[in-house]
């Protein structure tokens, strides 16, 4: 295209330049040098092409007629989409190789097509298949929560609201896509109904939007509505990632970690032959007995328990996979780990307001699950008595059985696990498993003790938090550890802290 315009761009003459150029013609005898004919001989070539190319923008009312008259193929196709005449055919809003990439539109079949219009659609040029389509940029929490959505794990939230659905039922937290950025701002602002926005994730495609509406928002009272809060360290975080310009449409994103999650859930529920399936929502920073208390009680009563494992966006002390490897030395070690199916639901910031529990129940129903647990200490269940009956924010939930489990205590006159409200013990004899004092104890590098964390858990927390903590590990094991191996075998830090818990179990007389 470059080296047509440059010809082009030299071949042209001005107005002016033609008709001097006429009268000198016409004084112009005959005779004509003949080094001036073996020049124009060897040219002709040349100037037929650079007529070629650029009749169609010859600056003359005859060309400019030809041009109305006899448009390319490709001319009109850019004509008609200038005109909004461009949906008449499939796959129009598609450009290149991306065409594959989506389902055909139901109004733009080719049965609907009239014989005259089934005509072979000229390929497009090189540049202008080439050409990138917009895009919105996401991180990961948004693109896990579309897939939330599309997954129908958030059912009946469906689909993105747009400005009319947006203030319907405003507890359920109607799904908006409001992304921020400038960059995003600038595309949204020059987007129109039935444009096709990529949607890119770390510099890489994962889905489509075809654009339905465009709509302002205000950013203050959506993080509000989200949060429940007015202020404060969420309350920031979430309104930094909030933009002022929102979008809605038939959109389709790839994220494969919800589509393995339930087929692995579908085996176990078809090996099991699964008929009571409970699901529990598990905050895994700290695994303690109280949370095997309430799988226990979840075992006894169920074919099958599903761990949803919450998987935060936030900055946590203990990261995602530590907390997993813990679950899972807990269920391999101390529970029937057969029956149970752990499955990681991304805490994103659909979940941060006060609906939270309602939101986990009708994922845990459209997992599959019949029965719904949570402990009498769960934020927000809204919970009151009226007639000896108990109700909660969960009553509102149909299609799955919810129930309230009182909280786990360690009573110190029963010298055991027991359930608050079964305890015939005063609360000034109860040990509380509250799970953000207990991570105190890591943070500060303690072991807790044994009654609240299994020692073979604390053991692998502290070592993951506070690693090569010790500059002669191998001396201090040996140095104050009972020789039980009967041979000097190098010891990790994990086994030290568990050695260190049994020598503080030791009552010296």
């Amino acid at each position: 295209m470059d080296s047509a315009s440059a010809e082009y761009m030299d071949c042209r003459a001005l107005p002016s330049d033609k008709a001097r150029n006429d009268d000198e013609n016409a004084q112009k005898s005959p005779q004509v040098d003949s080094r001036i004919n073996a020049k124009n001989t060897s040219e002709p070539a040349k100037d037929s092409r650079i007529v070629t190319q650029n009749a169609p923008i010859l600056n003359t009312p005859q060309a400019e007629a030809n041009l109305d008259s006899s448009k390319s193929p490709s001319d009109s196709k850019i004509l008609d989409e200038k005109c909004g005449l461009q949906g008449k055919s499939q796959g129009s809003y598609l450009d290149g190789n991306d065409r594959s990439d989506f389902s055909p539109l139901p109004h733009l079949s080719s049965k609907a097509e009239s014989p005259q219009a089934q005509k072979p659609t000229p390929k497009p040029s090189k540049a202008e298949s080439s050409k990138p389509r917009k895009a919105l940029y996401i991180d990961k929490e948004a693109l896990s929560s579309l897939a939330l959505v599309q997954e129908g794990l958030l059912a009946p939230i469906s689909s993105l609201a747009n400005s009319k659905t947006l203030h319907l039922d405003s507890y359920l937290t109607p799904f908006v896509l409001n992304p921020a950025g400038k960059r995003n701002r600038k595309v949204l602002e020059s987007t129109k109904p039935n444009d096709v926005l990529d949607i890119v994730f770390e510099r890489r495609k994962v889905g489509y939007l075809r654009v339905e509406e465009v709509f302002p928002i205000d950013r203050h009272a959506r993080t509000i509505q989200l949060t429940g809060l007015q202020g404060g360290a969420e309350f920031d975080r979430i309104y930094s990632r909030l933009g002022d310009l929102a979008v809605c449409g038939e959109y389709q994103v790839d994220f494969p970690d919800i589509k393995e999650a339930k087929a692995r859930l579908q085996e176990q529920i078809t090996a099991h032959n699964a008929k009571h399936i409970t699901g529990l929502v598990l905050d895994g920073q700290i695994f303690h007995k109280a949370h095997e208390a309430l799988i226990r009680d979840a075992l006894s009563m169920s074919d099958l328990v599903v761990l949803f494992l919450l998987k935060p966006y936030r900055h946590t002390i203990i990261h995602y996979d530590m907390q997993k490897e813990c679950v899972e030395l807990a269920m391999r070690e101390y529970l029937m780990s057969d029956r149970i199916c752990t499955i990681p639901l991304d805490d994103t910031y659909l979940f941060t307001g006060t609906n939270n529990v309602l939101l986990h129940a009708m994922v845990a129903r459209n997992y599959g699950c019949t029965h719904f647990i949570v402990s009498d200490n769960t934020p927000n269940l809204s919970v009151f008595y009226e007639r000896n009956t108990l109700y909660s924010v969960l009553d509102v939930v149909s299609g799955i059985s919810t129930s309230i489990k009182g909280g786990y205590v360690y009573c110190d006159v029963c010298q055991m696990l027991v359930n608050r409200t079964t305890c015939p013990h005063g609360k000034h004899h109860h040990i509380s498993y509250d799970t953000e004092s207990i991570l105190e104890f890591f943070k500060a590098g303690l072991l807790p003790p044994s009654v609240l964390v299994r020692p073979s858990i604390s053991a692998k927390l502290i070592a993951h938090l506070f690693p090569n903590r010790f500059s002669n590990l191998q001396k201090l094991y040996y140095d104050l550890m009972p020789l039980n191996d009967g041979v000097l075998v190098p010891k990790s830090e994990e086994d030290f802290y568990l050695k260190l818990m049994q020598l503080y179990a030791i009552h010296s007389k």
